[in-house]
This record gives C-alpha cells, structure tokens and sequence, in this order.
C-alpha cells in the first residue's frame, strides 16, 4: 500500500505551504489570508461554492470570529474541547513527522540502479482488458463467480466487449507488477497469464474479478526510476512506522474494585 497516503485517516494540509505569488488574497478581520491558507476548509464548503474565493474567505472569517468567542471563553481549557485540541495537534505533528521523512529522504542514483538491477521484472507493465461483477455480501460472491465464467468466453474472444465493459466497468487497462494500488491478488493472477489468456475469477472484497492480458513490457530504468524510488521510499517508510509502533506501551488500568 501507499503508506504516505493512507497512514492517517486525517489528511491535514500544512497551512500555507502551498501559498503562490498571484494567488487570491483578502483582509478577513483584519488579517491578510491567502487561498492555499484555507486548503484544510475545502472539505466542509460545498463543492459548488469551492472555486468561489469570496465564499470561501467569509466562511474562514466567520469560523474566526466563532473561534475568537471560544477563545474568550477560554473553552480550550474545557472537557472534551481540551482533549480534541490535544488530539488534533498531535494528528497534525504526526502528519508533519511523515511529510518530513519523506522530503527529507535521499535516495542516490546508483542507489536506485542498484535496486533495479536486483528486482528485474518488478516494474514491468501489462495492458489488460478488465470486468468487475461487484458483490456487497459474502452471499453473492457465488453468483458473481459463476457469471464471470459464463462471460469469460466474451472477455477471451472480445465478443461484446462494450456492452460488457458499460456494465461490469472495472477501471483497469494498465498494471504495475509493483503498484501497490492495485490488490497484490490481481497482480499475481494477471502476471501469471500469457498474453490473450484470461484468468480465473479473482474474488475480492468488492467484487469478483475477470481479466484478460494483452501484453506485457518491460521498462529501463530511466522510465521505472521514480517507481523504483517510490518503492524504496515506501519501504523505508513502512520500517521506520514499525519501529515507532514497536516503541508504542500500552498498560490497561483496572476500573476502580475491578479485580
């Protein structure tokens, strides 16, 4: 998986990192904001009104002006408020600890080549031809799985192709041998495929899967060498929040006569 992206399930942009010369500015009470400052409240402004400036400035000075009342009422000294300040300033620090990894990370060319050299065939690329028949339930797994064998002979064949794909679109024309985007299931079973086969159904949580593969290609490095960073970067990651992990103590305290 993309630990960068998904580690947290709050996504907080740092306020103002992203600030540009020509961007929309404005004196909202007093202090001068800019756009790229007000990011982290495109998420609770109608996407109508998110390409409206003015909207987007007045929500921010309302929301100052609420905040500025809090303040005077030295609400952040209140239960739960002081707790779910603490919490949010820790959730920002721990996105900052990861934003900073990374930008910090220095992976040397020869570094790269070298794991490229090791890894052949890791960041090759097959062009499919893909259906999902989606399932909410255990129950329709069985169902889904014995339509997928009726219409692989269509898949194979290409019979009906865009009447299939208008009604089990699945979205996947190109994979990645190491793309951890896609389901480490589907990988294996497409890579294991000769061109114009078609696999067997690949059940997944969401759905079953049917794919064919047209080609494969192998890329040199020059082509794969953000791949390959991304993937040494991902895995220096991933170490690096095991051992944070592993630092982690727990100790269950016991409700008061509890034995």
């Amino acid at each position: 998986m993309d630990f960068r992206r998904t580690f947290f399930i709050l996504t907080i942009v740092v306020l103002g990192a992203y600030t540009q010369p020509n961007e929309p500015r404005a004196v909202v009470n007093g202090k001068t904001v800019s756009l790229s400052y007000l990011e982290p409240l495109y998420g609770s402004i109608p996407p109508q009104m998110r390409n409206n400036p003015e909207f987007i400035f007045r929500t921010y000075g309302f929301l100052d002006r609420m905040a500025a009342k809090g303040e005077a009422s030295k609400l952040y000294e209140q239960s739960p408020y002081k707790e779910k300040l603490e919490l949010d300033r820790k959730q920002i620090l721990a996105q900052a600890v990861t934003d900073q990894f990374f930008n910090n990370l220095d992976i040397p060319d020869a570094e790269l080549k070298e794991y490229f050299d090791k890894h052949p065939g890791d960041f090759d690329t097959a062009s499919v031809q893909s259906l999902l028949i989606p399932t909410s339930s255990k129950e329709e797994e069985a169902a889904a799985t014995a339509k997928a064998k009726q219409i692989a002979p269509q898949l194979k064949d290409g019979t009906n192709l865009a009447m299939l794909f208008a009604q089990y679109p699945a979205g996947l024309t190109a994979i990645h041998r190491n793309d951890p985007a896609v389901d480490a299931a589907i990988r294996t079973a497409v890579f294991a495929l000769k061109p114009g086969q078609v696999s067997e159904p690949i059940v997944r949580p969401n759905g079953v899967y049917l794919i064919r593969l047209d080609s494969t290609a192998s890329v040199d490095f020059q082509k794969a060498k953000p791949d390959v960073r991304k993937t040494i970067a991902d895995s220096r990651f991933q170490a690096f929040i095991e051992e944070v992990r592993k630092s982690v103590t727990v100790t269950p305290v016991k409700a008061p006569g509890g034995n």
